[in-house]
C-alpha cells in the first residue's frame, strides 16, 4: 500500500523536485552570471517565468514534433550509459503519438526526465520512443540479448489510452491502429523477468474489470500489470527493495491537485482466456438505464407475476433489446445461449438472439438480462459518467419494493373486510 502522503498530496509533494528538473532543462544554455544577489534574482525570476509558462502553456503539433525529436536524442544518451552499472533494468516507453500534450507537451518533456531520474535511483533505465507494439517487442528483445545477466524488472509505458486500447502508434494514425484485444501480441512482454511489473501510464486502461490491462496480464502470466481506473495525469511508481532487487509494488497516479489514486493490479499464475468483448464506455450509462427501466427484467421477485404470453411485455423486452449497444447485445445473447445449455458448437450469439426474439419472456432470457445488468453495474464502478445511472437504479429498486409492499398491504386489508 502506498503511504497517505503518496496518495493524498502526490502532486504538491512532487512539484519542488519536478520544477528543479524542469528549470535545469529549460535554462541549461543560459549561464547564471553576476554577483550573489543578481544570481539569486535571476534564478527567482526564471522560476516564476517557468511556472507561468507551465500554467498557461497551450500545446501545439510543432511542440509535439520538437519534443519527440529532443526525447529521441536524450534517450539515446541515457541508453549509452546502461553498462555503467549493474542495476536491474527498467524499460521506459513513450508513445510517439500525442493528441493533447499529455505525452509530448512541454510539461511532459520535463516530467519524463524527472521520472527517469527517480527511477535511476533503483534501476538502469532504457528509455525509448515507440510507434508500435512491434517496436516495443523488438526493443525488449534487444535489451535482453545485450544484457542477458540483468533482469528487466520493470516496464513503464506512457501513452494515451482507454478501457479497450493502449495508444502506442504513429503520429497522425487512427485509433484503430493502437494496441487492442484484436492485435495484442502474446509474446509482447515474454522477455522481461518472470516476476516483473508492467505499468500502463495511460488513462482508464484499468477501468472496470474487463480492460486492456487485464488482457495484457492474461497473456503475460506471473507478471503484475498496474493501470489506472479513471483518467490520470502524472504517475509515481512505489518502489520497495527485497534483498538487493528493487520491485515496483504499486503506483499512484494524479488526477486532482490534492488527491490521487492507487493503480489497480492485474496478475495471473497462468495464461488465461480473453474476457472480450468489453462494453464501450460511452454506451454504459444508457444501457444500464435502459435495462433497469423495466421491472420484469430487473427483479426476480416479480417472476411469479409474469405471464410469458403477455404480448405487451414481449414487445417491451424486444424494444429494450433493440436499443442496446452492440456490445451489450452480444453479452446478453451469449448468456441466453449458455442458460439454455450451449446447444450448438458456435459462439452462441446467433442462437441466443433467435431464441430471445422468439421467447422474450422465457426464464432463461430474463436471467440473461439480469446477469448482464449486474455485470455492467459491477464492471463500471470506477466510471464517473454512470454514477447517476446507478443511483437512479437504486432509487427505482426502493420505489418498486415500497410499491409492492403497499399493494400487498392493500390486498390484505381488502381480504380482512370480506
Amino acid at each position: 500500500m502506498s503511504s497517505l502522503s503518496n496518495s493524498l498530496l502526490m502532486i504538491p509533494r512532487e512539484l519542488p523536485s519536478y520544477l528543479k528538473v524542469a528549470y535545469s532543462f529549460r535554462y541549461e544554455n543560459e549561464p547564471n552570471e553576476g554577483n550573489c544577489f543578481i544570481r539569486i534574482y535571476h534564478v527567482a525570476k526564471r522560476f516564476f517565468s517557468l511556472i507561468k509558462e507551465l500554467i498557461y502553456y497551450r500545446p501545439s503539433y510543432s511542440d509535439f514534433q520538437n519534443n519527440r525529436e529532443k526525447l529521441k536524442t536524450d534517450f539515446e544518451n541515457i541508453r549509452d550509459k546502461l553498462s555503467e552499472n549493474t542495476k536491474p533494468i527498467c524499460i521506459y516507453f513513450v508513445s510517439a503519438y500525442d493528441s493533447n500534450g499529455a505525452i509530448l507537451g512541454n510539461q511532459l518533456y520535463y516530467y519524463h526526465h524527472y521520472k527517469i531520474g527517480n527511477l535511476q535511483k533503483h534501476f538502469a533505465v532504457a528509455p525509448k520512443i515507440v510507434a508500435s507494439q512491434d517496436e516495443m517487442k523488438n526493443f525488449i528483445t534487444h535489451i535482453k540479448e545485450k544484457y542477458p545477466d540483468r533482469p528487466i524488472q520493470f516496464v513503464d509505458s506512457v501513452s494515451h489510452g482507454s478501457k479497450s486500447a493502449l495508444s502506442i502508434q504513429k503520429p497522425g494514425s487512427l485509433i484503430s491502429e493502437a494496441i487492442t484485444y484484436g492485435n495484442l501480441r502474446d509474446d509482447l512482454f515474454e522477455d522481461i523477468a518472470p516476476d516483473a511489473t508492467i505499468l500502463l501510464d495511460a488513462c482508464m486502461t484499468g477501468l472496470g474489470d474487463k480492460n486492456i490491462a487485464d488482457e495484457i496480464a492474461r497473456k503475460t502470466p506471473k507478471r503484475t500489470v498496474l493501470a489506472p481506473g479513471p483518467s490520470m495525469y502524472f504517475s509515481k511508481p512505489v518502489i520497495s527493495k527485497k534483498g538487493n532487487i528493487p520491485r515496483v509494488i504499486s503506483a499512484v497516479h494524479g488526477f486532482a491537485i490534492f488527491n490521487a489514486y492507487t493503480c489497480k493490479s492485474f496478475c495471473y499464475d497462468k495464461k488465461m482466456p480473453s474476457q472480450y468483448p468489453y462494453v464501450k464506455d460511452t454506451a454504459l450509462q444508457s444501457d444500464i438505464l435502459c435495462l433497469a427501466n423495466f421491472p420484469l427484467l430487473l427483479n426476480s421477485w416479480l417472476d411469479s407475476y409474469i405471464r410469458e404470453d403477455n404480448k405487451e411485455h414481449k414487445k417491451r423486452v424486444i424494444d429494450i433489446f433493440n436499443q442496446l449497444s452492440a456490445e451489450t447485445k452480444q453479452l446478453i445473447t451469449k448468456q441466453v445461449w449458455l442458460n439454455n445449455g450451449s446447444p450448438s458448437a458456435d459462439c452462441g450469439n446467433s442462437y441466443g438472439e433467435c431464441f430471445l426474439r422468439n421467447n422474450p419472456l422465457h426464464t432463461t432470457v430474463r436471467q440473461a438480462f439480469r446477469k448482464v445488468l449486474n455485470e455492467l453495474i459491477y464492471e463500471v464502478r470506477d466510471e464517473p459518467a454512470v454514477r447517476w445511472a446507478k443511483m437512479w437504479l437504486y432509487i427505482q429498486n426502493i420505489l418498486q419494493a415500497l410499491g409492492a409492499c403497499f399493494r400487498n398491504l392493500r390486498g390484505q386489508s381488502a381480504l380482512a373486510r370480506i
